[in-house]
């Protein structure tokens, strides 16, 4: 019947047959694969067979290079089928293509033919799974590694996480309150910082959204995507030396950028000051040294987006707009501080660099 019907997946019950039998039975049946369940005695037995060939398909245009152009409609149909059954590609790491032809020169074709697709469910359990494609120059597929670990993330630096105020928040019922309490606390010197300190820890008390449940799954997801697209795994050093352990990273990023705003200390700024003409009149220098006053801070917050990124208190202009009659008078007073005095505290002269590939493995 196999013969004849040809099947690509067959199911078998009541095999009464060992592991071992049912393995032969594929390879007798010429199939590639089998999932058997032993036989108890003389009752029992399951046995599954499926056929597992290539699938030389690709997801986008750009994942071939060389060669005639694939058509569209067998890309939109394996999209289609991993849609249906629930998987997404888990993207990768390193050069682009996974298999070649071999061909010289103007025949020459590279495909991403090798790609690792996982469920939700199973990305939920492993958020930090990584894809490399590795290199080899005895085959025309080059080996794909799936690292469920990232690297051993045990010996990943733990660090502080951030806190940053979410604009959903706004509408829970607990949000006024708890802002309200915060800022009602009286710290020693009323220090803005404190109170958003105490707002923070009050804060992560309280009762999360109901609807910042909902969707979990597809936030999770989209936020594991995200980590694993924005993720730098490596950076050359001067010496050409590639480092990929997060110290070693964060060492040479910080150089670089060190070296970048760092000032040469010029000694003749009087020769080249005298060169430059002069666009400050006396009238607008007078207004500029005139000290700054509580309007100005609000009108400047308030010409802010609202939505633009937060600084290491995680209080975003939405937070400061949205509560400005809770919260107005302590940041007004502390913009004013340090706008009239020149004097900064150093924590709030502190900011992350954060790096963001703008292209696949830059």
């Amino acid at each position: 019947m196999v013969r004849s019907k040809v099947p690509t997946v067959l199911f078998l019950m009541e095999t009464k047959r060992s592991i071992s039998e049912m393995r032969k039975f594929c390879y007798d049946l010429n199939f590639q694969s089998v999932l058997a369940v032993l036989s108890d005695g003389q009752s029992g037995g399951l046995g599954l067979f499926w056929k597992a060939g290539d699938y030389n398909e690709i997801l986008h245009s750009e994942e071939k290079q060389g060669g005639s152009p694939k058509p569209l409609a067998p890309m939109l149909a394996f999209k289609e089928t991993l849609l249906q059954c629930g998987l997404e590609d888990l993207s990768y790491h390193g050069y682009p293509f996974t298999w070649r032809n071999g061909r010289p020169s103007e025949a020459f074709v590279e495909v991403r033919l090798d790609r690792v697709c996982a469920s939700t469910r199973w990305q939920g359990h492993f958020p930090s799974a990584k894809v490399s494609h590795l290199h080899v120059s005895y085959s025309d597929h080059d080996p794909i590694l799936l690292d469920t670990q990232c690297g051993d993330q045990h010996a990943r630096v733990r660090r502080k996480r951030l806190n940053r105020f979410e604009e959903q928040w706004a509408a829970h019922q607990e949000c006024d309150k708890v802002i309200r309490e915060a800022w009602n606390s009286h710290p020693p010197g009323g220090s803005l910082m404190f109170k958003e300190e105490v707002f923070w820890r009050q804060w992560s008390r309280a009762i999360w959204l109901p609807a910042g449940d909902k969707n979990t799954n597809f936030f999770h997801k989209r936020a594991s995507k995200w980590q694993r697209k924005n993720q730098i795994d490596g950076l050359m050093d001067k010496n050409g030396f590639w480092r990929t352990d997060e110290q070693s990273i964060g060492l040479i990023a910080a150089k670089y950028f060190n070296n970048i705003f760092a000032t040469s200390n010029p000694r003749n700024m009087e020769e080249v000051l005298n060169v430059v003409d002069r666009v400050v009149t006396e009238e607008m220098n007078q207004s500029l040294l005139k000290p700054f006053v509580g309007d100005e801070v609000r009108q400047t917050l308030f010409q802010m987006h609202p939505s633009k990124s937060p600084g290491l208190d995680g209080m975003s202009s939405f937070f400061f707009q949205k509560y400005w009659h809770v919260v107005g008078r302590d940041v007004t007073e502390a913009v004013l501080s340090v706008l009239n005095s020149g004097h900064v505290l150093t924590k709030m002269n502190f900011t992350h660099i954060l790096l963001i590939p703008k292209k696949k493995d830059p």
